[in-house]
């Protein structure tokens, strides 16, 4: 038990607070306890009966009526969403699944017996539906409402209990959620940890930004140097001979032509 609670809370800081900031909100030991006590909820059975999920999906629902125009505001400053759209793709799709779990729970938990083949008669059997435990759901930045609430609805139906861990992404959502859902559900059922967005400053060491490579120094900020013009190459010597062969002709003619008019 204490290795899956382990595991469960390592999964939590490696997706959002496991950054090493100059102030974390969640260490190892504050997510660790976190599941060790959802974990003790659900061994003593609390979260299995079925008056207890009816009361926290209908929490839930009331919950998103009554925020709904807070839970606009805070995807219009994350997503830039319109109010009708975040009611049409977000709230309104998680409201339809409270619905359908609401009208369907009770045949959903009823057992259903399966036949039994003739070694084992008169034996009986049924399929029984049993929660698994205690939930993790991790939330994208994207639909950070629905992708949240949406398998939160399946994990209290279920008999769960749940760690929620809204995007970090969505700043305002994560907050708003947080907050709401700390107040509508049972804590000892249903704990949210926010992580932290990541951020560009270091917190305590300086880089040095001096760099004798072009590249390096184009990183840090400063031009990067200009190789020397090379000097123009110098003839070799067989092109000079080429050069200085090409004009014997020439003159070998004027000297002939000057030995002939003295002769004359």
């Amino acid at each position: 038990m204490r290795l899956v609670a382990l595991n469960l809370a390592r999964s939590i800081l490696r997706v959002g607070a496991s950054r090493k900031t100059c102030r974390e909100e969640h260490t190892m030991t504050d997510v660790t306890k976190v599941v060790a006590d959802l974990r003790a909820t659900y061994d003593r059975g609390a979260t299995k009966p079925l008056a207890f999920r009816l009361g926290q999906l209908k929490a839930l629902r009331r919950m998103l009526i009554d925020n709904s125009a807070e839970i606009e505001r805070a995807l219009f400053d994350d997503l830039r969403k319109h109010p009708d759209e975040a009611l049409l793709t977000e709230i309104n799709v998680v409201l339809s699944e409270i619905d359908v779990a609401l009208r369907h729970l009770r045949s959903w938990l009823r057992p259903k017996k399966q036949p039994v083949p003739l070694l084992i008669a008169p034996a009986t059997a049924r399929i029984v539906r049993e929660p698994l435990g205690v939930v993790l759901i991790i939330a994208p930045w994207n639909y950070p409402v629905q992708l949240l609430l949406n398998p939160l609805v399946a994990a209290l139906a279920a008999g769960n209990a749940v760690v929620l861990k809204p995007s970090e992404l969505a700043p305002a959502t994560s907050a708003t959620l947080a907050r709401l859902v700390r107040g509508a559900l049972d804590p000892a059922a249903v704990s949210v940890v926010e992580g932290e967005r990541p951020r560009r400053r270091r917190c305590s060491r300086s880089t040095s930004t001096t760099s004798s490579s072009p590249a390096a120094s184009a990183s840090a900020g400063s031009s990067p140097q200009r190789r020397p013009r090379s000097s123009p190459r110098r003839p070799s010597s067989s092109a000079a001979s080429r050069r200085s062969g090409s004009t014997t002709p020439s003159t070998s003619r004027s000297r002939r032509a000057g030995s002939r008019g003295a002769s004359s």
